[in-house]
């Protein structure tokens, strides 16, 4: 029986202060990663073990590269939580987001997180925020939100909606994966909802 909702393990700011940091606590996420489909598709794959700057595509589960996970920036905003004022600067989506875990998602291959560059939606491997949500690179702070409507085809997973792109667009804009092998995850606001419901592989 597959996990449906991501696990959320807690760190302290020390665990995330230095550059080679590595999170040991918390639950492992089972093998094959992050997928789609509410976990029973393709997986976010740091695509060859590229990397600092390299490209987050999409890889069958059991491919190497997908030991993601992810983790509360428990010391931002309210407890790692939506609050009405904080994460976005658009107050309309603090309200619809109210209460939803803050969290990056990071590659325990590497000690990078998933993020993009200031211009661009494609997901790369950049460098991690600290649970304050500071120091990381472009695109790595999102939400995790459960049972969202569009979500319940796949029984309450979970959507992966980006701070920074939100922001930009003023409407949730979401990490998204894709059904072809290779293609890209990128942060969207008008998505197939099968490939921006993540759970456990």
């Amino acid at each position: 029986m597959r996990i449906r909702r991501l696990a959320v393990i807690a760190v302290t700011a020390a665990a995330l202060a230095g550059p080679a940091m590595i999170v040991t606590a918390g639950p492992a996420m089972a093998a094959g990663g992050i997928c789609e489909n509410g976990g029973s598709s393709l997986c976010l794959n740091d695509w060859n073990g590229a990397g600092s700057g390299g490209a987050v595509r999409m890889g069958q589960n059991g491919f190497s590269h997908q030991n993601f996970t992810n983790y509360l920036l428990g010391n931002y905003c309210n407890g790692g939580h939506v609050s009405n004022t904080c994460p976005f600067t658009n107050r309309s989506l603090d309200s619809a987001l109210l209460g939803d875990d803050i969290v990056a998602i990071l590659n325990n291959d590497n000690a990078l997180c998933i993020g993009t560059s200031q211009t661009a939606r494609g997901a790369i491997m950049t460098s991690c925020p600290n649970t304050f949500g500071n120091g990381g690179g472009w695109g790595t702070i999102m939400i995790q939100r459960t049972n969202v409507n569009n979500c319940f085809a796949q029984n309450g997973d979970t959507q992966l909606t980006d701070r920074l792109w939100s922001d930009h667009d003023a409407t949730v804009a979401n990490l998204t994966g894709s059904t072809a092998v290779g293609n890209q995850a990128a942060m969207f606001n008008n998505v197939n909802f099968n490939v921006a419901c993540w759970g456990t592989g």
